[in-house]
């Protein structure tokens, strides 16, 4: 029996069985969290949050608050002024701002919040000095002279995603969610190939020893001595490389791909006499033993840029990043799956991300299948569907779908309650040209948590 096609998109929403906080809370628990403070003794992401805020008002027509300030653009602001302060040693000096951050000014004031500079060791060979920094002596660092606040805004990054990763670890020891899930997955599986994809950095679906075999885009073990001599350190973790060929061109397999990253993907030094693809290793244990330092981040030179090639990829370089292995072959897999999909199941995502957002429409406007059978789409989120101002990025795909401005009326006429409680369903018949197939259309309302711990839901994702 042939099986049907399930391509599932997983968010930020997806966690929430797990207690995985949204970005507005873990924004919050990121900034009560942070160590580093600025030379007047206040909490630097408190401080970058409020010079953001001022520095746009001050710029643009319309004004934002400290809270529209969220961790994804903290770590923008983060990467532009590491290379702003790499940028700052040549000569002639020229800092080149992108259109996103185009009101940023590095002035006095902000000079004066950076914590002032302490040398503790300035004999090594090769220009390089020991440093920490007034107010913060919890940083210890090494760098060649001139590069200190270069170094500073590295450890910045590094402290940031070193406090998601925490977090991370802490939701994914839930083993009630976790069982729940896996009896999920392997109910789908019988009858399913399923085709996972998450935009998250957890490794929820990985650690679950599921009934069937899951591919995640890795394999091939490197030798301890190659993980010694990539990460310049000790560990008796076996690293497993990216399998591009495997990735790109086995679609019957069921698989789970991290669309932007993973706490336990590991960034490499990327010489050109190694074997691997992808300056990107996964480290298959469940409880990473180490952070990740850009200090052996790999360095792609495009445009005589240096592109640092991270183990999780967010904010204003995430499109960038995606050019990169492995993420771009899991992007490339993605929009390929969503074109050949039975059911398109979008758990928990919120639709902003325009590389993500693309593939749906894409979906929508040019499915094509053998089978000539209907293009099912199921959301699965958290929202008052009456309530267009709840509706956020969901009102594009909506949109999308219906094909109108429905969605500016705050109800939806075309979707109808089903008999199962939060459940609406529309059925959307297409014409040419925009559509070349019948979109059958299924929203629930009540969060992924209420419907994961309730096992009828799931036959509804098979009875549309």
């Amino acid at each position: 029996m042939q099986k049907n096609r399930i391509v599932m998109l997983l968010g930020a929403g997806a966690a929430t069985p797990w207690k995985g906080i949204l970005t507005k809370d873990l924004t919050k628990y990121i900034i009560q969290n942070f160590k580093t403070k600025t030379q007047s003794g206040l909490n630097f992401l408190i401080f970058l949050q409020q010079y953001y805020v001022d520095s746009f008002n001050k710029n643009k027509k319309i004004n934002i608050q400290t809270e529209d300030v969220h961790f994804e653009v903290l770590i923008s602001i983060v990467e532009y002024l590491t290379e702003y302060y790499e940028n700052i040693n040549q000569t002639p000096f020229i800092a080149l701002r992108p259109e996103w951050i185009d009101f940023f000014e590095i002035n006095k004031m902000f000079d004066d919040e950076l914590p002032k500079l302490k040398v503790t060791n300035d004999s090594y060979y090769g220009n390089l000095r020991d440093f920490t920094f007034e107010n913060n002596p919890h940083i210890r660092l090494t760098t060649q002279k001139g590069f200190e606040y270069n170094r500073f805004f590295n450890y910045i990054h590094d402290e940031i995603t070193d406090i998601i990763k925490t977090h991370i670890n802490e939701y994914s020891k839930n083993e009630q969610a976790s069982a729940q899930m896996k009896l999920f997955l392997n109910s789908l599986s019988k009858q399913n190939i399923l085709r996972i994809y998450s935009t998250n950095y957890d490794n929820i679906i990985n650690n679950l020893e599921l009934d069937f075999p899951i591919y995640n885009g890795f394999e091939n073990i490197i030798q301890e001595e190659e993980i010694e001599q990539f990460l310049n350190m000790k560990t008796q973790e076996k690293g497993l490389e990216f399998n591009l060929i495997k990735t790109l061109l086995n679609f019957e397999m069921d698989c789970y791909y991290s669309l932007h990253g993973n706490i336990n993907f590991k960034a490499i030094p990327f010489f050109g006499n190694t074997k691997s693809l992808s300056p990107i290793l996964y480290i298959p244990n469940k409880d990473p033993l180490f952070f990740y330092s850009h200090n052996d981040a790999s360095q792609v030179n495009v445009e005589k840029k240096h592109i640092r090639n991270y183990n999780i990829i967010s904010g204003q370089r995430k499109i960038i990043n995606t050019f990169f292995e492995p993420y771009k072959s899991f992007i490339n897999v993605f929009q390929r799956d969503c074109l050949i999909a039975d059911t398109l199941l979008c758990i928990g995502t919120s639709f902003l991300d325009y590389h993500i957002q693309s593939q749906i429409y894409n979906a929508i406007y040019n499915y094509k299948n053998d089978s000539a059978k209907n293009l099912k789409i199921i959301i699965i989120t958290k929202l008052d569907i009456t309530d267009c101002s709840e509706l956020g990025a969901t009102k594009n795909i909506l949109e999308a779908l219906l094909k109108n401005d429905q969605y500016q009326q705050n109800i939806f006429p075309s979707f109808y309650n089903c008999k199962k409680k939060y459940w609406f369903e529309s059925n959307i018949e297409g014409s040419e040209p925009l559509y070349i197939c019948k979109v059958k259309f299924k929203i629930y309302t009540n969060g992924f948590d209420e419907f994961l711990s309730d096992e009828s839901n799931w036959e509804e994702i098979m009875n549309l």
